[in-house]
């Protein structure tokens, strides 16, 4: 608990450790990470390559230029804004495109996510693999896995902001999610929006155009999987004491989890913040880490055999 991720999240990720261990569900499912950065975040990809990415079945860290030794490829944008923050809804789209035109028919699963992400891979093929069930369950063929932390501002006046996937810890969509998406809300939704805010777009559209039906990633206790912020945040985001109240993605949490809490079954209300926040053991995503010094810590935290047997290879 010495690092970033301070005592309360040294002992949260060391429940993740146990669980990524000991579990025996079944994690045979394919996946291919889609990472966006730009030619300033090579110290954040290289901290991903050398931890969490090699875990992935396929890689791509969609950039503003191709270069071999860093292993960014350029996807082009058609952003006025180039490759810049108010570039972010053009850029995801050309992401998604590419992925459907190069890589469809030869993975299972596709998660889109920042440079800034650190991915729990079995957790994430754990969930998946459970979610195949869940998407072929319906008779009308309707329901895809389009899978992350689901945000609700509750906005009675902006309707299309009620509900949308976060894109900190990024969002997974199946295959057949991914083909309804490129060959339908692609083609004609919003298709030259400039926006930051590429998650309430895909979601929107998704929403509008796809399904209603989206998949609760909860666990069975309703603890969250998909995480908006870094771990030192969480785990102290109900700790008494701690001021998260000024923090705006905190209070926006808080707020979500209370609002849909209400739609869960057998959940009383919720009288306290534990109740409201939980993070899974089954965990699959962090976000929102100011240095790649911190993805680096939760790789030792979570695979502390990997760093031993490499020490002691080097004795």
């Amino acid at each position: 608990g010495e690092g970033p991720e301070g005592i309360e999240g040294f002992s949260t990720l060391e429940r993740i450790r146990h669980h990524i261990e000991s579990s025996k569900a079944s994690r045979n499912v394919t996946l291919f990470c889609a990472v966006y950065t730009y030619k300033g975040g090579i110290k954040f990809t290289d901290a991903i390559q050398d931890t969490w990415g090699e875990r992935c079945d396929g890689i791509l860290f969609a950039s503003d230029e191709s270069n071999s030794i860093t292993g960014h490829t350029l996807i082009p944008s058609n952003s006025i804004y180039g490759f810049g923050y108010n570039g972010m809804t053009q850029r995801t789209r050309a992401i998604l495109a590419y992925l459907y035109d190069n890589f469809l028919t030869s993975f299972d699963f596709f998660h889109i996510c920042g440079d800034d992400t650190y991915l729990i891979v079995e957790n994430l093929k754990e969930f998946l693999f459970d979610s195949q069930a869940w998407e072929n369950s319906n008779k009308h063929n309707d329901r895809y896995v389009f899978a992350g932390f689901l945000y609700s501002w509750g906005s009675k006046k902006h309707e299309h902001l009620r509900h949308y996937l976060g894109g900190g810890s990024g969002y997974t969509l199946s295959a057949k999610a991914l083909k309804a998406y490129a060959e339908g809300p692609l083609q004609v939704c919003e298709t030259s929006i400039e926006a930051p805010n590429e998650d309430v777009h895909v979601s929107n559209c998704f929403y509008n155009y796809l399904s209603t039906d989206w998949i609760d990633t909860t666990d069975d206790s309703h603890a969250q999987r998909y995480h908006q912020l870094s771990v030192d945040k969480l785990a102290t985001l109900c700790v008494k004491g701690r001021d998260n109240r000024k923090d705006f993605m905190s209070r926006i949490i808080k707020k979500s989890i209370n609002r849909y809490n209400v739609l869960l079954p057998n959940v009383g209300a919720i009288r306290n913040c534990e109740q409201v926040y939980s993070i899974s053991s089954s965990s699959v995503a962090f976000h929102k880490h100011l240095s790649p010094d911190y993805l680096r810590r939760y790789e030792v935290i979570l695979y502390p055999r990997r760093y031993i047997e490499m020490c002691a290879g080097e004795v």
